[in-house]
Order: C-alpha cells, then structure tokens, then sequence
C-alpha cells in the first residue's frame, strides 16, 4: 500500500514533465522553421562582381532581418531592418555631399513600424559655410508629420544678392550665423509658422535672432523685422491688416539706409549716405519698360479681342456650316481656326496671355469634339435606321408562299399577310418613305440627323405599337393619307 500510494504520483508527475519537455522540443524546432533566416544577394553585374543588395529572408521568402543597398563603387546608401516583409525601426540612407572625401555620409534617418513613419526622422544637407547639417528634423506618427519640427537653411546669397553676400560673410559678426533655424509645424517637407502670435527666427547655430513678426491668420500684420547678428536692424517691412507690405526698408550693416520703398516710390544710398545713381537709373529705366508695357498692353488687348472675336465667329459658323455645307467641311473650317488662335496665343509675350484665352480655346475645341460626335452619328444612323426598318417589317408584315402558283421563272410565289394591321404597316411605310426622301437628300448635315432620329422615333412607335392590340388603330388609318395626321394617329407629334 505504501508502495502504491508513492508510485503513482510519481509516475503521474513524471509524465507530465515529459509531456511539457516534448511539447517544448516541438515548439522550439517549430520556431526555427519560422524563423530560419538565409541571406541573399544581388548584383549589378552578370558577373555578379558588384555587390547590389544583400538582405535577409524567412522560409517564405519575405524580408526578414536586415537589408543593405550598395551603389556601382561598393558604397553604402541604404541600410535597415525587416520582419515578415514590413520595414522595422532605424532605415539609415547615406549620400555624397559636396565635400566627400572617400566616406559615405548620414543623408537621413527615419523610423519605421510595420511599413509607416512612426518615430523619430531627421534629414540631412551640406553647405559649404556650415558643413553638413540637420535640414529637417522630428517625428511621424502613422506616416504623417505629427508635433514641433526644427528646420535649418543656410542664408540664400541670391536672395541677399552676391554682392552683399560676400561682403556680410566677411564681418566677423557673421561668424557661427550663416544659417537660420526655424521651428513649427511640417507642411510637405517645409516648416510653416503658427498661424498666429508672435513668431521668430534665429541664426544656426549662434541661436541668436534673426526675424520677427507679430502673425495674424499665418500672415504678418504691422512691423515684421531681420536683424543682424549683433541686433542691428537689417530688413524692415511695414504690413497693413491684409499683409500687404506698405513700406519696406533695408539698411547697411553700419546703420545707413540702403533702400526704401512704398508703393509711389522707391530711392537708394551708398553706404556713405549718397544717393545711388544705379538705383536711380533702376528706376528710370523700370519706369521706361512699365510705360512700354503699359502701351504693348493696350495694343495687345486690341489684338486679343480681334482674335477672340475671329475664333466665337469661327465656332457660329461652323455650327451653320454643319446644317447646310455638311460636317467635313465643318470640321476642318474650325479646326484650321484653333490652330491659327493657338499660333496667335505661342506669340504673345510670356504673362500676357489671360484665362478668358484658354476659355475661349477651350469652348471651340468643345464645339469641334461636338461636331466630330455628330459626324460619327451621322455615319452611324444609316445602319441603325436599316435594323429599325427590318425589326419593324418583321412585325407587321409576313409573306406566305401561294401553293400551285409559280412565277415566269418557276419559283413559288409570295402572298403578303398582316398579322399586326395592313394600314398601320402600309401608313407607317408612308410616312418612314417620305422622310427617308428627305434624309437622303441631306444626310450629310445637321439637318440629316434631325431627319434621321425623327425616323428612328418613328419606327420605335411603331414597333412598340405592335406589342398591344392594333385593330382600333389601324381601323382609323385606314382612309388618312395626310401625314401630320398619320403622325397624330401614332401619337408622333
């Protein structure tokens, strides 16, 4: 009994250990399966000498592990992380800047969860007074740009001008400030100021400030001003309630005013304070062209309204020449009309060329793909009428062979029987005859197409008619042979 009552537990234990140690030698060699990685690699080259990828897969065939892109010299360029096919985590991407010198440099980090932008991201530029730098920098949440993004620019020498920018890099001021920092919101790769209160703009890396303004509904209102790093004024600009800048001042680094300007007047100055005869001749001549432009302006508007007038006409007249001289003729009457507006518009001095232009352009070609349409409706109805006509006789009219009697040539006979009506089949030929007339002789024009959608019309009622009882109806045909009132029996008018 003593035995009994030791053994049994133990066995009973003991088997459910070995139950749990095969359970788990099952689950880890089914976990290698899964997760067994071999690595592959690509090349440029048949030769397969020039490295182009190299990356890892599971038993599936899917990414998983990590993935490396080379270029044809053997560098780096991109470089990440994969599990079941989805990019994972840190994708590094690396580029040559300007001052390469034999090493791959970071061009962007960005972080990935499942496929998406999710994390951190931080993009990378290079600018000979700066060296490489953080151009955009901050998160992604479910592939959008989410929270505050810093945003670095090097000052634009053309914006500047190359004079002054060469002459602002060599005052020791300037030293550690040949960038700017702005922070906000990512807008398409740009960072945006808020749309309101105060906003301002400080040198890279110095971080001391560069611009300010007071922002109402993201436009600036009242003074918005650059500074020099040292906090002289540089550029000044006076904004009305709307963000129109009323008047707009820029200073030399010694405090002297270089420019000004309002919306009557602009006047320059050396530094020395004299007035600059180069802005003045700036002037004068800008006055010439805004005179000259004003005069080309004048007599551009006399040519376009001639121009735009020939092309309304053209369109009218096409549409007349549809309804009597046929569609080709049409055609090719409005099409060589555009060609010669287009002709006119490639001449016109860039910017001169207004909307209503195109808009004019636009309602001929308009017109032009209309007649091409009726053309085509033109070609089509023939056929159509053709099948109308033949699914109509189908229903009024049956021919019966007549036994024992032969024609001249031997053959039998046909006697012609009217299930649906005799006068209803007799009038309606009538009337689709005479209108066939007319079609025929104008066919070829708008005037054919009313003709031949009046048949068509004509020819549906008439098979309609002959899904009902038609004996009322064709009793009352039987002694009309006015058409209008033929029409009026069939209910056509």
């Amino acid at each position: 009994m003593f035995c009994e009552a030791f053994v049994k537990p133990y066995l009973l234990k003991t088997a459910t250990n070995m139950k749990f140690i095969i359970f788990t030698f099952l689950i880890l060699i089914y976990s290698d399966l899964i997760f067994a990685q071999k690595t592959l690699t690509t090349y440029y080259d048949i030769n397969k000498k020039i490295k182009k990828e190299v990356y890892q897969v599971d038993v599936n065939g899917e990414r998983h592990g990590s993935s490396k892109y080379y270029d044809e010299g053997g560098a780096l360029i991109m470089e990440g992380f994969f599990q079941f096919g989805k990019q994972e985590g840190t994708c590094t991407k690396y580029t040559k800047f300007a001052n390469y010198s034999g090493k791959m440099q970071i061009f962007s980090k960005d972080t990935y969860v499942k496929d998406v932008l999710n994390g951190a991201s931080v993009h990378y530029s290079y600018s000979e007074d700066i060296g490489v730098y953080e151009d955009l920098k901050g998160s992604y949440k479910n592939d959008e740009a989410v929270g505050v993004w810093v945003q670095i620019t090097p000052l634009d020498k053309y914006e500047i001008g190359e004079e002054e920018y060469e002459y602002i890099k060599s005052l020791p001021v300037f030293k550690g400030s040949m960038a700017v920092k702005k922070v906000g919101v990512n807008y398409h790769g740009t960072v945006n100021a808020p749309a309101d209160g105060k906003f301002e703009i400080y040198y890279y890396p110095s971080n001391k400030l560069y611009y300010s303004c007071e922002l109402k509904q993201g436009t600036c209102r009242g003074e918005g001003i650059t500074f020099y790093p040292d906090g002289k004024v540089w550029r000044k600009n006076s904004y009305d309630e709307n963000g129109k800048i009323l008047i707009s001042e820029n200073y030399y680094y010694n405090g002297q005013l270089k420019s000004k300007k309002t919306i009557d007047s602009y006047v320059g100055y050396n530094q020395d304070g004299s007035p600059d005869k180069f802005m003045i001749e700036a002037k004068e001549r800008k006055e010439f062209e805004q005179s000259k432009a004003i005069k080309q302006s004048e007599q551009d508007k006399e040519k376009r309204e001639s121009e735009v007038e020939k092309l309304k006409l053209a369109i009218k007249r096409a549409d007349e020449m549809s309804k009597n001289d046929g569609y080709s003729n049409a055609i090719n009457y409005l099409k060589e009309n555009i060609y010669q507006y287009k002709n006119w518009m490639e001449d016109l001095p860039n910017g001169v060329s207004l909307p209503q232009d195109l808009e004019e352009l636009k309602s001929a070609e308009v017109s032009l793909e209309k007649l091409k349409e009726q053309k085509q409706r033109m070609y089509d109805l023939p056929s159509i009428i053709l099948a109308k006509h033949n699914e109509f006789e189908g229903v009024y009219l049956e021919k019966k062979k007549t036994p024992l009697l032969l024609d001249g040539q031997g053959n039998p006979t046909y006697k012609n029987s009217y299930p649906k009506g005799k006068y209803i089949y007799e009038k309606g030929e009538y009337v689709y005859q005479e209108n066939l007339k007319s079609y025929n002789a104008v066919k070829e024009s708008a005037k054919g197409i009313e003709i031949g959608n009046d048949i068509i019309k004509l020819l549906d009622r008439l098979i309609l008619l002959g899904s009902s009882e038609t004996k009322a109806i064709d009793k009352s045909l039987k002694d009309v042979i006015i058409i209008e009132e033929i029409k009026k029996i069939l209910e056509l008018n």
